[in-house]
């Protein structure tokens, strides 16, 4: 009985691009389906429920998915270049591999996810909350993360070369060995964040909160520290040749 139930179940999910349309003008719930490289660039499915839905290697290149549910889906290698994820849910999600490119992620919720070596050049990012996020080796190069709330997240070996960090929440995350040569952290709050090993030639430090960070063997050269908090912090092996009030 229960081998027949599990097969009648495969056997109602969409199979083509116009069946997933077909099934969202219904009622909007796709949760669960499985829409492995399916192609739904373009596709309108705001609002759409695609919690545990499989959209592995999937192209959703433009789509509108502004307010969709994707916790606990999962999106390996997915294209969702200048996607509108507007207020879309991705918490717990995994989306490692997936290109950003262009992308809204507007108050998009993120906490938790596995985001790794993702790609995020171009996209516009702001109030998003990547929490506890898994972020390591991702490309947000020559950003602007207005906003952002990247606590805890872990953003190690990730490319944050010529970012503006300026707002964003960053205390305990983990930037071991990130790239953050002349991004701005201006006034940014880094206590108790793992900075070993990062890159922060010619930056913007000014103000910072690094107290109890970990800085050790990390590069600040030609760095602005000039009015940071440098209490606490682990500075072991540190380039020190910095801009600082004394």
């Amino acid at each position: 009985m229960f081998i027949a139930q599990s097969l009648l179940l495969v056997s109602c999910h969409p199979t083509t691009r116009e069946g997933v349309l077909e099934k969202y003008t219904k009622d909007k719930i796709l949760e669960g389906y499985n829409l492995e490289g399916f192609d739904l660039e373009k596709a309108l499915l705001e609002g759409a429920n695609l919690r545990r839905a499989n959209l592995n290697g999937a192209n959703l290149c433009d789509a509108n998915l502004n307010g969709a549910d994707f916790s606990d889906a999962t999106l390996v290698m997915a294209n969702l270049s200048v996607a509108n994820l507007k207020k879309a849910n991705f918490k717990g999600a995994n989306l490692t591999g997936v290109i950003f490119f262009g992308s809204i992620l507007d108050g998009t919720d993120l906490q938790g996810a596995n985001i790794s070596n993702a790609n995020f050049i171009g996209a516009n990012i702001r109030m998003a909350n990547f929490k506890r996020t898994k972020l390591v080796g991702s490309n947000f190069a020559a950003l602007q993360l207005s906003s952002a709330n990247l606590e805890q997240a872990d953003l190690s070996g990730a490319n944050l070369r010529g970012t503006s960090l300026v707002g964003v929440l960053l205390r305990g995350a983990n930037l071991n060995r990130a790239n953050l040569e002349l991004s701005d952290l201006s006034m940014v709050d880094l206590t108790g964040a793992n900075l070993s090993g990062a890159d922060f030639t010619n930056s913007i430090l000014k103000g910072a909160n690094l107290s109890g960070a970990n800085l050790e063997l990390s590069n600040l050269t030609g760095a602005d520290l000039r009015g940071a908090n440098l209490k606490g912090a682990n500075l072991r092996g540190v380039v020190k040749n910095w801009k600082t009030n004394q």
